[in-house]
């Protein structure tokens, strides 16, 4: 479906196991997504540039986002990652510039390189994963953030917070 500008919406059936890379790639009408609960994996740079693209919801057996799958969907206000998510890709909610809050559960032991690099008005960060490594840049450019909650941390990566110039509060367990 890759580039199919005008397409806005596939139902995914149960019998899905993966959403595999570039699925929906640019499909820029696109607005909702419903992950059913068989997909375990959301492959690379699935629902990349679905610009208009407001609503997700990621079911509970989804292991793994992975790289750049929500980058550039700049319409996305509010994501909850389930705790069935261990890891969280580079660039994978790179540039989504309404992204507002993050929560991601605790099973999320993995942040990667970008991965929410240049959410702008991104403002709420609470992760309560397990030893999470957060990699290079990976909150870079978010100035808006105020707010940032790890439960649990092994590694925090270089610039992984650049240009935080809103931070008031960091909690790190």
């Amino acid at each position: 479906f890759t580039g199919l500008v005008a397409l806005k919406n596939v139902p995914l059936r149960s019998t899905v196991k993966s959403i595999g890379k570039r699925a929906f790639k640019d499909c820029r009408e696109f607005v909702v997504v419903d992950v059913p609960n068989s997909v375990t994996t959301i492959g690379a740079s699935a629902f990349e540039g679905c610009s208009v693209l407001g609503n997700i919801t990621i079911s509970e057996s989804v292991e793994t986002i992975g790289d750049g799958v929500f980058k550039n969907c700049r319409a996305l206000t509010n994501v909850e990652v389930p705790n069935s998510v261990i890891s969280i890709g580079e660039n994978a909610f790179e540039g989504c510039t309404n992204l507002t809050r993050i929560t991601a559960g605790y099973s999320v032991t993995s942040v990667g390189a970008s991965a929410f690099s240049g959410c702008t008005k991104l403002q709420t960060v609470f992760i309560s994963g397990n030893n999470a490594t957060i990699a290079a840049n990976a909150f870079a450019n978010c100035g808006a953030i105020t707010s940032v909650k790890f439960d649990s941390v092994a590694s925090i990566a270089d610039n992984a917070f650049q240009n935080m110039t809103q931070l008031k509060s960091v909690s790190l367990g």
